[in-house]
Formats: C-alpha cells, structure tokens, sequence
C-alpha cells in the first residue's frame, strides 16, 4: 500500500493553485501537463489527461480490431528489421 502524503495549497482569486514539487515531480508533470478535473464523493482527483478517458472517447473494440486489420499482411521481402536501428529512433 502506497503512503501518501498530505499538502496544503491556496487558491488564488483568479482560481489557481500551485501544485507542490515534490507532487509534480513524483508524477512527471511539467508544465504544460494537462490534468483532468473530476469531483468524486471524497473529493477532488485529479489525473494526466494522457491517461484517462471519458467513457465516449473510448475506443470500442471493434474499432480497435479493424484498425489492427489494416496492417495485416506480409512485409515486402527487402525489408531488413535492425534492432538496433530501430532503438534509435
């Protein structure tokens, strides 16, 4: 089980707040890290924006499996896999 730890932050008059360093470093946000908002029960959470999805944004796993099927198929023979060329990208 996690520990967690406890800040206090104030809000601003034009509704900011400053999240502590420690917070944003432990998360690996920087500026320009959009979080999601959502008022829960207990509660504010928040959570990187990359993460999360509405229940519409969603992709069903229909669409999900057709576009898998777009890249069915073979390589063309000339194709030459190089790891090493590939970790570099």
């Amino acid at each position: 089980m996690s520990q967690s730890r406890r800040h206090t932050v104030v809000v601003s008059s034009t509704g900011h707040i400053t999240l502590p360093k420690a917070v944003r470093q432990k998360r690996g946000w920087n500026a320009g890290t959009r979080l999601v908002v959502e008022e829960t029960s207990e509660g504010v959470l928040l959570t990187d924006a990359a993460w999360a999805f509405e229940d519409s944004e969603k992709p069903k796993v229909a669409e999900v499996l057709a576009r898998l099927r777009k890249y069915r198929g073979r390589l063309p023979e000339s194709f030459k896999f190089d790891r090493f060329e590939a970790n570099e990208r």
